[in-house]
C-alpha cells in the first residue's frame, strides 16, 4: 500500500475531554521498584486500594510511597498484591471525571518482555530508560546500568548499541537498574525480546501534486494550495518519517507569517 500526504492551509482547533474508566492487570517482580501511573491528565489523582478507600502518605503500607502522583512500590513485596485504583477529580465537581483499576500480582517471575524488531545490517539500540524506567531515572539521573543476554554480561549505559544486527542477535536483553533514593538503594530492570529482520528498501518520494500549476487569486482572499505526495511503503516502523516544505519564493514558508501550514497523512 502506498501512503499519500496531503498539506493544505488550515488553523485547526483541538479539544479532548478525559471520561471514562481503565483497568490494567500489572505483573511486579518482588524485590523490584515499580511505579504505577495514573494516565487520566493532569487533573489531581486519589489513590485507593480494595483495603482502603483513599491512600495517602500517612495511611500507606510498608514500601510504598505516592511520588509525584504515581503510585511507587519501593521494592515490590507479595503483601502489596491486590487490586488498586486512581481516579482524576476536578475542583469544580466532587465526582471522579475518570477512573483506572491495577490488579497488582508481585510474583518472583521476571516480567514479560517488551517485543523489539531490529533491522538487519544497521546499527540498533535498545534504550533502558524507556517505558516505565523513565521514572527511575528521574528519581536518580545517574543509577549504576548493567545488560544481559541469555545470561551473558554486555557492556552499555542507559541504552545498548548492537552494531550490524543479525539473526544472532536475537533473543532476550535485560537492563537491570541499581539506583539510590533518599538514601536507599533499590533495584528494577526491564527486558526486551530482541526480533530480526531485513528492512524494506523505501521508494523515493514524489510529489503528485501541484504540477507547475498557475492559481489566480484575488487581493486579500485567503487561498489554499494542496500538496500530495507519495512517501514509502505501509510499513511504519521501517520508514522514516517523512514531512513536506512549500517554499515561496525560495524560502521556506514557515518563516512567513502570513502562511498556515497543515499536513495529514492518509
Amino acid at each position: 500500500m502506498i501512503h499519500s500526504v496531503s498539506l493544505q492551509c488550515l488553523i485547526l482547533t483541538l479539544s479532548s475531554f478525559i471520561t471514562g474508566y481503565q483497568h490494567k492487570l500489572q505483573e511486579i517482580t518482588a524485590g523490584h521498584v515499580f511505579p504505577l501511573e495514573c494516565t487520566l491528565g493532569d487533573m489531581k489523582i486519589r489513590w485507593g486500594s480494595e483495603k482502603q478507600q483513599e491512600l495517602d502518605m500517612e495511611s500507606l503500607p510498608a514500601g510504598m510511597k505516592i511520588i509525584k502522583q504515581a503510585l511507587w512500590f519501593l521494592p515490590a513485596q507479595p503483601s502489596h498484591s491486590g487490586n488498586y485504583y486512581c481516579s482524576s477529580w476536578s475542583n469544580h465537581s466532587k465526582e471522579h471525571n475518570a477512573m483506572a483499576n491495577f490488579s497488582v500480582a508481585v510474583t518472583n517471575r521476571t516480567s514479560s518482555p517488551q517485543t523489539i524488531h531490529l533491522s538487519r545490517d544497521r546499527n540498533g539500540i535498545l534504550n533502558c530508560k524507556s517505558n516505565y524506567m523513565t521514572k527511575i531515572f528521574q528519581l536518580d539521573p545517574h543509577p549504576h546500568v548493567s545488560w544481559i543476554k541469555n545470561g551473558t554480561l554486555l557492556k552499555g549505559n542507559s541504552c545498548l548499541l548492537i552494531q550490524n544486527v543479525a539473526e544472532s542477535d536475537e533473543g532476550e536483553y535485560t537492563c537491570s537498574v541499581n539506583f539510590t533514593h533518599e538514601g536507599n538503594v533499590y533495584t528494577a530492570a526491564q527486558t526486551f525480546r530482541v526480533r530480526t529482520h531485513y528492512a524494506t528498501i523505501p521508494q523515493k518520494p514524489r510529489v503528485v501534486k501541484p504540477q507547475k500549476e498557475i492559481h489566480s487569486v484575488t487581493v486579500g482572499s485567503r487561498h489554499d494550495l494542496n500538496c500530495k505526495a507519495l512517501v514509502g511503503t505501509d510499513q511504519e516502523d521501517l520508514v522514516d518519517p517523512s514531512r513536506i516544505y512549500w517554499l515561496v519564493n525560495g524560502e521556506f514558508a514557515e518563516r512567513d507569517s502570513k502562511h498556515f501550514i497543515s499536513s495529514e497523512l492518509r
